[in-house]
């Protein structure tokens, strides 16, 4: 249960790491726009610490991103990788 965990996690993380670059947005100004303390920001970006649901929230918001269709993706992408397991 964990492992499937960790799993969304990376996903989530690669997917706003992906936005960030495609639209050039540093970390600094996530931070400032988020008012998630940078550090703090960088230790969940890097996956050094896991998302709150409100930084995952906030972050979506900041980058416009649609949190309950990333959530859809990541459940579906949850569900065949246990089927995959079965």
């Amino acid at each position: 249960m964990f492992h499937m965990a960790r799993r969304i996690d990376n996903t989530a993380l690669r997917a706003i790491n992906t936005t960030m670059t495609r639209r050039g947005i540093s970390q600094r100004d996530l931070a400032e726009e988020t008012l998630i303390p940078l550090s703090t920001l960088h230790r969940r970006l890097v996956g050094a610490s896991p998302l709150t649901i409100d930084e995952f929230i906030s972050i979506c918001m900041a980058l416009d991103i649609n949190a309950g269709r990333l959530m859809q993706a990541l459940a579906a992408e949850q569900r065949t990788a246990m089927g995959q397991a079965s």
